[in-house]
Parts: structure tokens; C-alpha cells; sequence
């Protein structure tokens, strides 16, 4: 009994990976954040999750990555504060 439960939920995780998913676009939506904060400080993660097409979880994620990288600063406070790109020497 418990083999089958065990390969029933193999299956279920196998049917619920996404396939076909170029692994690089992660990388290329990070640089697109980059260049579209260096051009635009104040802009939103609303505003960028619009441009980039995709939600604002997925942004506040990769906005979470670039600072962890040292890679944008946020200067002041949330609602009136703007983005300093860190340039990579």
C-alpha cells in the first residue's frame, strides 16, 4: 500500500515540472532589472513586473537576488526613495 501511495506522488511531483524552460532567462530578466533601474531610478516593482510580463512576486524574488548581489541598493525609503545600480568594476 504504501509503495503505491509512494509512486502515485513520484508521479504527481514528475507531471508538475515545468518543461521546456530556457534556463537563462532568470539571468537575462536580472540584467534587464539592472539597465531598466539605471534608466528609470524610481520605478515600481509594479512597474517593472508590467514591463518584463511577468507578476510582482517574481520580481520582488529577482530584486531580492540583485541586492543579496550586491548589484542595486535601495536609497531611502520605499515609497519615495530610488535604485542606485552598484557599477561592476
Amino acid at each position: 500500500m504504501l509503495e503505491i501511495i509512494l509512486k502515485t506522488l513520484t508521479k504527481v511531483k514528475k507531471e508538475n515540472v515545468t518543461r521546456n524552460v530556457p534556463k537563462n532567462v532568470p539571468l537575462k530578466r536580472l540584467d534587464k532589472i539592472v539597465n531598466i533601474m539605471k534608466k528609470d531610478k524610481s520605478i515600481t516593482a509594479l512597474e517593472l513586473a508590467d514591463k518584463l510580463g511577468v507578476t510582482d512576486k517574481t520580481i520582488k524574488r529577482d530584486i531580492a537576488k540583485l541586492k543579496d548581489e550586491k548589484r542595486v541598493v535601495r536609497v531611502g525609503s520605499l515609497k519615495s526613495g530610488y535604485w542606485e545600480v552598484v557599477d561592476e568594476i
